[in-house]
């Protein structure tokens, strides 16, 4: 006996919208604490999009986290890379 698949692309597993909220979305000061945090270590030409900085990420993670914030080094990097 041979079942047809159902069409789940109609129905979803959660609402939308549903799920954990991005940290930038629960803290709003947290973009501009990365990037205060980067602007002095920034190398590049500033008139071409392409600026680097000479932190590591995991240098930057430790920098916020005492500072306050509660954030790990993928959201540095998530908040770079959108920059």
């Amino acid at each position: 006996m041979y079942l047809e698949p159902t069409n789940l692309s109609d129905k979803g597993i959660r609402k939308k919208g549903g799920g954990r909220k991005k940290a930038i979305a629960l803290d709003t000061t947290l973009v501009q604490a990365v990037k205060d945090l980067v602007a002095p270590h920034t190398l590049g030409d500033p008139m071409r999009p392409l600026l680097w900085t000479s932190k590591s990420i995991r240098k930057l993670e430790q920098e916020i986290n005492s500072q306050g914030f509660t954030i790990s080094y993928n959201v540095v990097n998530r908040i770079l890379k959108s920059e």
